[in-house]
């Protein structure tokens, strides 16, 4: 029962202050109505802030230059590849073995990469199953791949084409996937190649925390 005095005294009280006190408390009431806008809009501002930000760093990572500098040398430009005549093997009595190659492209680091698709000429868009450094992997089991035979491939990633004209030798074609191996890459190609490797990784590394 005190209790309700209570309140309908303190009602009783506010109704009762002076109109400066009441001009006071309304005035209190407007400034701390704009802090919470300001607040609110700065929070706005920051995280458009964070989306360009993330973009302009998403657009950075893809962006790569169309033309590599050359280094010159005394006037001269210098030569990018160095050609050689192959190995007389009879002449020398013995053959060198290829397994060092082999064995260094079967232990390359295999990833998946989420969103990651292949256009593939002559078949159509498919998505991939896994990739490394040394060649990658899809799904097809419509029909089969004879080994041996080069494909030309495009990387689609967010909707864009990050690369294309890559060469790639089928090597295996197994329960439904098509192995190959890339062939012929050029500095971009190494570079995307290089980057979807690094977005795979990053992906294994979420999945395991979650």
């Amino acid at each position: 029962m005190k209790k309700g005095v209570k309140k309908k005294k303190a009602k009783g009280d506010k109704h009762n202050l002076s109109p400066q006190a009441l001009r006071e408390e309304e005035e209190a009431k407007k400034a701390l109505r704009k802090k919470k806008k300001a607040l609110k809009k700065k929070r706005k501002k920051a995280k458009a802030a964070e989306v360009k930000l993330a973009k302009k760093a998403k657009k950075k990572f893809w962006s790569l230059p169309s033309k590599l500098p050359r280094i010159k040398l005394g006037g001269k430009r210098m030569v990018r590849k160095v050609k050689s005549e192959p190995i007389n093997e009879e002449a020398l009595g013995f053959t060198f073995k290829s397994e060092r190659k082999e064995d260094e492209r079967r232990q390359a680091v295999r990833v998946p990469v989420d969103g990651l698709d292949l256009r593939v000429d002559r078949v159509g868009v498919l998505p991939c199953h896994n990739i490394s450094a040394t060649g990658l992997a899809f799904r097809f089991s419509k029909a089969r791949f004879k080994t041996g035979v080069m494909l030309k491939l495009a990387f689609i990633y967010d909707n864009k084409v990050r690369a294309s004209e890559v060469k790639a030798k089928v090597v295996r074609h197994e329960r439904g996937i098509v192995g190959c191996e890339f062939e012929e890459l050029d500095y971009r190609q190494e570079d995307v190649i290089s980057k979807f490797l690094l977005i795979g990784q990053k992906q294994q590394a979420a999945r395991r925390k979650g």
